[in-house]
């Protein structure tokens, strides 16, 4: 025994002592029997799998019955007929790990005119046991993108997990290395509330229909655009030299959010894993009042007070950016007009400069009214604030030697990082602006 074979009955009783939610533990039988009989009477007999028990919590599957082996047949030439069919239906969602097994035995039978017959003994005494839960999918995702579902304790989780809490828990440097992974959706919470929440919770997260580039010869316009769609007393003015990455909402996109205004709030890409499609909190330093701060300009609200600026520098981000060399990402949000509260000046101490041509400094910052809440969650249904886009703009320099971007200089801007990401030393970048050093948008 100990030269030959393995003791799996020790093995399973290990795995049990150990008090797991379930063990699981699924045998195939070779196809051939390589190993001769030695016992006291050369009892040619002993073959396959000796019968065993299973400890609680336990169910154990043969591809065929005790001391049986399985007829060489299979159309599969690197595996046997059990390991076909067990392949076959393993990773059905939503479905008992019983009945994954029926459905092993059926296909089993019929492929072998029932001479192979699967043999499982079980101690679990709970229903609905799956391997592949029923909330779990797998979905299309854009390339460079990933989706990552928790079941906590192997469960749906009925406490909610605020952002705050597990945020809050991470340190800097996982912070940082979090962001690296360009997290574009987070939800943290249970899967139930989340079905509630969102309707098409299997479907597509990101919208790649409404993906776009603004520019000239891409999509472009100037002035207010004059498109016959509502969305608010709020003009919606050309994002140029910015893709947008769309997140799917509604099916009735322009239905929910008819009379909602087009705004944008940048962020510092750790930040970001707080704030994407979980919610986004009142400011800290409330200038203009108590509320969100959301800009109808994406100029102003890409100073890198607001949106940090990033160098691409491993080889995975030139990958995903192509060759670019520096990159920031805006929230493109709608807004509930009637609860925009304030609509104030620019507060970065802009002097003798216009921000953005299509408005006047005077009205560059909203103050949306957060209903009492500590993070306006984007997922629940009456919410005022929804963030409908990511926007991404990549760079061949540093977006601070870009013309739309000159008024940063008239402006407050350090190289202190938690106010100011700059991504470059602010001396190297005025003294590149000095010299005439030009930037460039990168799309594809």
């Amino acid at each position: 025994m100990q030269r030959f074979a393995i003791n799996a009955q020790h093995t399973v009783d290990r795995m049990a002592a150990m008090k797991p939610h379930v063990v699981i533990f699924l045998l195939d039988c070779c196809r051939n029997y390589w190993v001769p009989a030695r016992g006291r009477r050369g009892d040619e007999s002993i073959k396959g799998l000796h019968h065993m028990t299973a400890p609680s919590g336990t169910l154990i599957a043969f591809a065929c019955a005790p001391g049986k082996t399985t007829p060489d047949r299979s159309s599969d030439p690197k595996n046997g007929i059990f390991t076909k069919y067990l392949l076959k239906h393993i990773t059905t969602s939503g479905v008992d790990i019983e009945q994954i097994l029926r459905r092993v035995a059926r296909d089993i039978a019929s492929e072998t005119n029932n001479e192979q017959q699967p043999f499982r003994v079980s101690s679990i005494s709970e229903d609905n046991v799956y391997v592949v839960p029923p909330d779990a999918c797998t979905d299309y995702v854009q390339n460079g993108s990933y989706k990552l579902e928790i079941l906590m304790n192997g469960t749906k989780v009925n406490i909610k997990l605020t952002t705050k809490k597990i945020y809050e828990s991470l340190t800097e440097k996982e912070k940082e290395e979090l962001a690296k992974l360009k997290v574009f959706f987070m939800f943290m919470g249970d899967t139930k509330s989340r079905n509630k929440k969102q309707q098409f919770r299997s479907e597509i997260i990101l919208h790649p229909e409404w993906n776009c580039i603004y520019d000239v010869g891409h999509i472009y316009w100037t002035g207010a655009l004059q498109d016959g769609r509502d969305r608010g007393k709020f003009d919606y003015f050309c994002p140029i030299g910015w893709k947008r990455y769309a997140f799917y909402v509604t099916d009735n996109f322009d239905e929910k959010f008819k009379g909602w205004s087009i705004g944008y709030h940048g962020t510092k890409f750790a930040y970001g894993l707080s704030i994407l499609l979980s919610g986004l909190a009142p400011g800290i330093k409330a200038v203009l009042g108590k509320g969100i701060s959301i800009s109808q300009s994406i100029i102003y609200a890409s100073h890198p007070r607001y949106a940090e600026v990033k160098r691409i520098e491993s080889k995975d981000e030139r990958i995903f950016f192509l060759n670019g060399k520096y990159v920031q990402f805006v929230l493109q949000c709608r807004v509930l007009s009637k609860n925009i509260k304030v609509v104030g000046p620019e507060s970065l101490g802009a002097r003798g400069i216009a921000i953005d041509p299509n408005l006047s400094n005077d009205v560059m910052e909203w103050v949306v009214d957060t209903q009492d809440k500590d993070i306006m969650d984007f997922s629940v249904p009456n919410s005022t604030i929804v963030c409908t886009g990511l926007m991404i703009r990549v760079t061949d320099n540093h977006p601070g030697l870009l013309p739309e971007s000159q008024w940063w200089y008239s402006s407050h801007i350090c190289n202190y990082k938690r106010c100011c990401c700059v991504g470059i030393d602010l001396s190297e970048l005025m003294k590149q602006r000095i010299n005439g050093v030009k930037c460039n948008f990168i799309y594809e």
